[in-house]
């Protein structure tokens, strides 16, 4: 090796303490290399052979850290990497090299690096303090990228709970309209349905409408239809709701507008309560079943 190539790598810092002799020495076991500006000297989890001292030029040193691969450190002329997988006894590499401009290196091999740390314990002493330095870097990068993370995360976890808070709230709205109707649906169904105790001459009618839930869909009723006639019914509509309640409305206006009609001479004419169902049956099927199985009562 001549004078200048020898005096750069005399300043490395992997043999800082070394005298002239034992660097001239060390020298013999040097390959030249070269990389253009953004090639990748080694890959992070690739094979760990060679050890490399910076002549010239700079590289960035990137570790896979979650999602994201982070700059640990920044080398320049007289930093030394690729140690790690040396000093751990790893085969793998704990991170990835590349050229951040055009670089010249030299490289030692595994087996002689190792018989030079051997030879010269002030290597291993070097290595061990950039070592330390190095992992104390990646530690500080680790955390703030954590603490980056998690206020991140706590932004999205404030502006998710702004979210459901504001869901909620509307819901609660919403909910609370459906319980007004609820009960606006209520008082239309009570009023609907028949006086709970009636006396008629010669009869007494008592009737007690109990529904599973706000709404139901049971309907009874009972009306005079001359002086010597009345009219009684009883229906369930399949389900239970508004839905339900709204069928029973239905029913009951549609047979209590059945049962009766004003004949030619102006007289009224009582229907039987076949004619009356089958009206009713016939209506329903046209203007509310369309054909639906799901969609029935009894009478």
């Amino acid at each position: 090796m001549n004078k200048q190539p020898l005096e750069q790598f005399s300043r490395n810092k992997l043999f800082a303490g070394l005298k002239p002799e034992q660097v001239a020495a060390i020298s013999s076991y040097l390959v030249g290399e070269n990389f253009a500006k953004g090639e990748l000297i080694f890959a992070e989890g690739s094979f760990g052979d060679r050890v490399y001292l910076i002549v010239r030029g700079k590289v960035d040193v990137q570790r896979h850290m979650g999602d994201a691969e982070l700059t640990i450190a920044v080398l320049s002329a007289g930093d030394f990497f690729g140690e790690m997988a040396f000093f751990l006894d790893r085969d793998k590499r704990s991170a990835s090299a590349y050229a951040s401009s055009e670089l010249e290196l030299f490289s030692l091999n595994r087996s002689d690096f190792n018989s030079l740390v051997g030879a010269y314990p002030e290597i291993m002493r070097n290595m061990l303090s950039i070592a330390v330095a190095m992992v104390k870097r990646a530690d500080d990068l680790f955390i703030q990228k954590m603490q980056v993370d998690r206020e991140v995360l706590e932004a999205e976890v404030r502006e998710r709970t702004l979210q459901l808070e504001q869901k909620n709230e509307l819901l609660g709205e919403q909910n609370d309209r459906i319980l007004r109707e609820l009960k606006l649906a209520q008082v239309v169904q009570k009023n609907l349905l028949p006086e709970r105790r009636v006396a008629l001459p010669g009869i007494r009618i008592e009737t007690e409408y109990l529904p599973c839930e706000e709404l139901g869909g049971d309907i009874c009723g009972f009306l005079r239809l001359d002086e010597n006639h009345f009219g009684f019914y009883g229906g369930d509509v399949a389900g239970h709701g508004i839905y339900a309640a709204m069928i029973t409305i239905y029913v009951k206006q549609l047979i209590e507008s059945s049962l009766k009609e004003i004949g030619p001479e102006g007289a009224y004419r009582i229907h039987s309560p076949g004619e009356v169902l089958s009206r009713l049956n016939s209506s329903f099927l046209g203007e509310i079943n369309h054909g639906n199985p799901e969609i029935y009562f009894t009478v």
